[in-house]
């Protein structure tokens, strides 16, 4: 065999062994990045049911219960704090599955604008509705103060 072919022959074997090398890690990094990406969300939907089920069961009140019907102002007080408690709960589980999958897209996104750009929309929504939340636990007191004791 002439010694020009052969090594020819040997670059391209090199080069398929190389191409198959980035493929097989191009790959691996990928699922390594799903496999984190799913593992990062059950980790936040646990902490957040963990403090859903403590809001729930107990918490900060412990002896207050769903009202049955509003016949007085206390009533209506009592049912605007349940519904905005909820609220707040569920807002702030959202927004928190939104900063996790804003953080994973800026780390997944290279450097590529349209994904920064996306992730940061993500952001922003997330930090609103953390602030949505935050004025659905201060409803109740200005209500109560518009009402009165």
């Amino acid at each position: 065999m002439d010694k020009v072919y052969l090594h020819s022959l040997t670059a391209e074997y090199n080069g398929i062994v190389k191409s198959e090398k980035v493929e097989n890690t191009y790959f691996s990094n990928i699922m390594m990045k799903k496999i984190l990406t799913v593992g990062l969300l059950a980790l936040v939907l646990a902490v957040s049911m963990g403090g859903v089920a403590s809001a729930t069961h107990g918490g900060a009140h412990p002896t207050q219960t769903i009202p049955t019907g509003i016949t007085t102002a206390q009533g209506f007080i009592d049912l605007l704090e349940v519904i905005t408690d909820w609220i707040f709960v569920l807002l702030l589980i959202i927004a928190v599955i939104f900063i996790v999958l804003a953080a994973l897209q800026f780390i997944s996104g290279g450097g590529d604008p349209a994904a920064v750009s996306e992730a940061r929309t993500k952001l922003i929504w997330a930090a609103v509705g953390i602030g949505v939340a935050l004025l659905a636990r201060g409803l109740p007191p200005a209500v109560r103060n518009i009402i009165g004791p």
